[in-house]
């Protein structure tokens, strides 16, 4: 039984990175002959990727006027099959008072179950220090606040809102960085045996 080579959980598209390559095969005389052979990329080759996309995000970051962090939080969508390496986090914050919401954007690179990795990302929202999965401020801030619950209904509601907009913000940055730095694909074909066919954009 087959799988799919790539797992995607929120990315808008297949991300696709440090796949395999051929690279022909030289004869006794340094010489290239007809033949060629599949190689995987290097662990050097892994290691220049991430410096390089991580450059590339602090410049977003900057040019965005967004913050940059160097871990990431929890990866709720994390598969066995899937391993993945956290990249980088990119983030907004604002207060409410004496609560502080952040929207955070965190970058992974999954790796391919058959040959190389596909770029994705995760929102979390951190309040008050505590970080979340969903849009659900009001509990959170309950236990981090002096504020009456009417008072902080309302705050509630405008952070929900710049979340939402922040939110949609930090994608859209993300995925910038992502296609310069990648080849996007999409699924075009999917089979019984849990094989996929995927074409470039």
């Amino acid at each position: 039984m087959g799988t799919n080579n790539f797992y995607c959980k929120n990315a808008r598209k297949y991300y696709a990175v440090l796949m395999d390559y051929d690279q022909p095969v030289y004869d006794i005389n340094g010489d290239e002959t007809n033949e060629y052979e599949v190689l995987a990329p290097q662990e050097y080759e892994v290691q220049d990727f991430i410096e390089y996309i991580t450059e590339i995000a602090q410049e977003s970051a900057q040019k965005n006027e967004i913050s940059f962090h160097s871990e990431c939080d929890k990866d709720f969508n994390e598969l066995r099959s899937y391993p993945s390496t956290k990249l980088f986090q990119l983030y907004l914050k604002k207060s409410y008072e004496d609560a502080t919401v952040h929207v955070n954007i965190n970058c992974t690179m999954r790796s391919g179950y058959y040959e190389g990795a596909n770029l994705d990302w995760y929102i979390t929202y951190e309040v008050c220090g505590e970080i979340l999965e969903d849009m659900d401020f009001f509990g959170a801030m309950q236990w981090h606040t002096t504020q009456s619950d009417a008072m902080l209904k309302k705050q509630c509601a405008r952070a929900e809102k710049w979340a939402g907009k922040s939110k949609i913000k930090l994608i859209a940055i993300v995925e910038e960085v992502f296609t310069q730095v990648s080849t996007p694909y999409f699924k075009s074909a999917q089979f019984n045996n849990g094989e996929a066919v995927y074409t470039q954009y």
